[in-house]
């Protein structure tokens, strides 16, 4: 049995497995909808996944800068 492919989530709550889910799927690829009882509750979800992403984006590029710092050659393997 075959199903039809996934183009969009949606995901109802705001919560922290919500949030997760949410992060994760658009993480993935997945255009993400999801439900909340108010505008406070989405800006707060936004908030959570750009401080995430950000956070990771920190620490890509620290460990990028990291393995530059002690031999150029090794940042190939980045590539």
């Amino acid at each position: 049995m075959t199903g039809r492919p996934v183009a969009k989530i949606g995901v109802i709550g705001t919560g922290t497995m919500a949030t997760g889910i949410i992060e994760v799927c658009a993480k993935s690829g997945y255009d993400v909808v999801f439900r909340a009882r108010g505008e406070d509750k989405v800006a707060a979800v936004q908030k959570k996944v750009e401080g995430s992403l950000a956070k990771a984006v920190e620490k890509c590029v620290a460990a990028y800068r990291a393995c530059l710092g002690s031999n150029p050659q090794d940042a190939e393997a980045w590539y």
